[in-house]
C-alpha cells in the first residue's frame, strides 16, 4: 500500500518484503529519506473520554522515560 501526502510517498509492505522494495526503489534511482519497521494496527479501537485520558496519561509518562524509544497503540485518535 502506498500514500501520498505533502510531497511524501509512505509505501507499505510485508516485513518480509521491507528489503526488496527498499532495493527496488533504490535501483530505480528513487531517493528514499527514511526506512523503517513500524507496527501499525490492522484494527483501531474507540475509547471512552475516560479511558483515553487514562492511555494518554500513560503515553506521556512513557514518552518522559529515556528508555522508551518508541510507543504503539490501536486506539482511535480521533
Amino acid at each position: 500500500d502506498f500514500y501520498l501526502h505533502d510531497n511524501l510517498l509512505d509505501i507499505y509492505a510485508k516485513i518480509e518484503e521491507f528489503e526488496k522494495v527498499k532495493k527496488g526503489l533504490e535501483e530505480k534511482g528513487i531517493k528514499i529519506e527514511s526506512a523503517s519497521l513500524d507496527w501499525v494496527p490492522k484494527e483501531e479501537i474507540s475509547l471512552d473520554e475516560k479511558t483515553k485520558g487514562a492511555c494518554q496519561k500513560l503515553f506521556d509518562a512513557l514518552d518522559e522515560n529515556d528508555a522508551v524509544q518508541e510507543i504503539y497503540s490501536n486506539m482511535k485518535l480521533s
